[in-house]
């Protein structure tokens, strides 16, 4: 074969290959960064190709996390649980042949959760851990509602900007991650912040998205679960009153609810979260988030 033959024949090769997804991994891999190698647990690590990744992925603590894109580029949000014990994890990006791309080590550090102790008395440990069997049934279906609200997300990203805090101002009475303990005995962590404000304070939108719940639930009360597309949701618990209602698209700031204390709740507040899927994260870091 004389050497015109072969330049075609690679040539034709290395095109097909291109329209297929294929990306040769030594080029990949000097393209594609993440934003930070030591994270504490209820952290995100974003993971940015500046390519278009044909169904590429990111493998990371024995997940698996679908790229979006968006103007030629493939970005991915990964959750780090703060369930997730401290050590060292391996982070891989892939094509969809599985080659690794590029890989990185890890670090997941301690979140320094404080502890937070609360005395319930009989009426709110009911609206926790029902034992009437038609309060179980509601908590059942509760649970039910907040599965399905997040369990899918749109595909495109419907915020521009940076997200901010609900409330501005206010005290932060417990923050993320917290260890919680109810009359001595370990409960859960806490998902995301309270801000003691007065009932009756305006929350806003922390950020552009649709309305996926906005309902009054045993535990949480009033509360509005609101989807921002890549999988990221943010949740407003225990409002007075409820100004949305599910379907309806917001705009950043816009009011969606007023403090209160409905539900399971010792004093007015908000409690916000913020989740990548169901994986809670510090809403500090979606603050901080640059896309």
């Amino acid at each position: 074969m004389n050497s015109k033959k072969e330049k075609t024949i690679i040539v034709l090769l290395l095109g097909f290959l291109f329209l297929s997804g294929w990306t040769p991994v030594t080029a990949a891999s000097e393209k594609i960064t993440i934003n930070k190698a030591n994270v504490q647990q209820g952290g995100l690590i974003k993971v940015t190709v500046p390519y278009d990744l044909k169904e590429g992925q990111v493998l990371f603590a024995g997940n698996d996390y679908d790229f979006k894109t968006e103007k030629n580029k493939a970005v991915t949000l990964v959750p780090v649980s703060y369930w997730l014990e401290t050590k060292r994890y391996k982070l891989s990006v892939v094509n969809k042949e599985k080659q690794v791309l590029k890989k990185w080590s890890i670090n997941v550090q301690d979140g320094d959760f404080d502890k937070s102790y609360l005395k319930v008395d009989k009426e709110n440990q009911e609206k926790v851990k029902p034992t009437d069997p038609k309060r179980q049934k509601r908590r059942k279906q509760d649970k039910k509602l907040v599965y399905q609200a997040r369990i899918a997300s749109s595909s495109e990203r419907l915020w521009t900007k940076s997200f901010i805090r609900p409330i501005a101002e206010g005290r932060v009475s417990t923050g993320f991650g917290a260890t919680r303990y109810h009359n001595g005995n370990l409960a859960n962590r806490h998902s995301g912040i309270d801000i003691a404000v007065p009932a009756g304070t305006p929350i806003k939108a922390t950020n552009a998205g649709k309305v996926v719940l906005a309902d009054d639930l045993l535990a949480t009360g009033n509360t509005i679960i609101s989807d921002h597309g890549w999988d990221v949701f943010s949740s407003y618990l225990h409002c007075s009153e409820l100004k949305v209602k599910r379907g309806d698209k917001v705009e950043q700031g816009a009011v969606i609810g007023l403090v209160g204390d409905t539900g399971f709740s010792t004093g007015s507040h908000l409690h916000w979260s913020m989740s990548i899927g169901r994986i809670f994260i510090n809403p500090a870091d979606f603050i901080r988030l640059k896309l």
